[in-house]
């Protein structure tokens, strides 16, 4: 079993509170009416999310053709959820001044919030064809390529925001994933260190995502250190202890593995990776019929994992129960084409 291949993307990092772009100086040209806006927008939260998007209705009665007060709105109604009169807003924005790449930003993570993952990289690519130093643009746009599956292109467009702000982190760890997904481990642990070392122990996830590496490398030992770190800065994270607990599985320490996979199954009781790996442990002990139990049991939370299927039909083909396996995969695959004729 590996971490990152599972699901590409899953460990990358998007800023999709469109709101959260930055704010640019104001211009001495800015009428009073915006200067408000633009302070207000400085200080949003969701508490003042309907205050500030109606300074911003305000500005655009007055000034219909002020190109970044429709950008800024659109930003602000995204934050809010309210994705279709963002996008119409973005739009407009587009139409006043088609040089500014920041509402391309804000419609590429709405779409990406949708999960229109293509219609999202048509708008970061544009983000960056007009801003070729935008970080945000270049983070998203390796994002969205993750989720599409173009590793190679989501490689080249972290290796540009790191190239942009190297003192940056995420764009490293988000390098170390990638690399790993392809199975170059060396560049993936490489990567992951540098992370680490910019990152200098603030967040628990770069060195989560180290130990994911050093784990799926096989370097067993150096992956237990990292998922420890990172417990030691969140000690909550229910994927850090599922990952110690899969290697402290695959060294033969099943004492540890189950004590690790119960506590993440208590941190994250509808997250089902925890509970196929604690089934995986029974199994290995010899508790079949409770083993199988909890193989059900991760196929009947509200999180769903691919990989719960996949290895629920492995443990009933261990049981020699080949029929019931291929039977279940089969039925996997009805449900995923049902899904996806349905729109879903």
């Amino acid at each position: 079993m590996t971490f990152n291949k599972n699901k590409i993307g899953t460990s990358l990092l998007i800023a999709l509170c469109a709101a959260a772009l930055p704010l640019s100086a104001m211009a001495a040209e800015d009428s009073d009416a915006m200067k408000k806006a633009e302070s207000m927008y400085a200080r949003l939260s969701n508490k003042n999310q309907k205050q500030v998007a109606a300074q911003f209705r305000e500005v655009i009665r007055t000034e219909p053709d002020n190109a970044k007060a429709h950008y800024r709105l659109g930003a602000v109604l995204a934050s809010m959820d309210e994705y279709d009169t963002a996008i119409l807003e973005c739009k407009q924005a587009v139409k006043l001044d088609a040089k500014a790449h920041i509402p391309h930003v804000i419609l590429g993570q709405i779409y990406a919030n949708q999960n229109k993952m293509n219609e999202a990289a048509k708008e970061f690519e544009q983000a960056v064809a007009l801003k070729d130093t935008s970080f945000r643009a270049w983070m998203d746009l390796g994002l969205v390529y993750a989720k599409l599956n173009k590793i190679d292109d989501a490689i080249r467009a972290y290796t540009k925001a790191g190239a942009l702000k190297d003192k940056d982190p995420m764009p490293h760890m988000n390098l170390g994933v990638l690399y790993d997904s392809k199975g170059d481990f060396k560049k993936a642990i490489e990567e992951g260190n540098v992370a680490a070392k910019l990152d200098n122990g603030r967040n628990d996830l770069i060195l989560m995502n180290l130990g994911n590496v050093y784990a799926d490398a096989k370097e067993d030992d150096k992956a237990i250190d990292a998922y420890k770190n990172a417990l030691k800065i969140n000690g909550a994270n229910a994927l850090t202890h599922c990952g110690l607990g899969w290697v402290y599985e695959r060294k033969g320490d099943m004492a540890q593995a189950i004590k690790e996979q119960k506590t993440a199954m208590k941190l994250a009781p509808q997250y089902p990776r925890p509970v196929y790996r604690y089934a995986a442990v029974l199994a290995s002990q010899g508790k079949t019929k409770e083993a199988e139990m909890e193989y059900k049991r991760s196929l009947s939370l509200k999180a769903k994992d691919p990989m719960a299927i996949v290895e629920y039909s492995n443990f009933l083909k261990s049981q020699n129960r080949e029929e019931e396996a291929k039977k279940l995969l089969q039925s996997a695959q009805i449900a995923k084409e049902g899904n996806s004729k349905a729109g879903n």
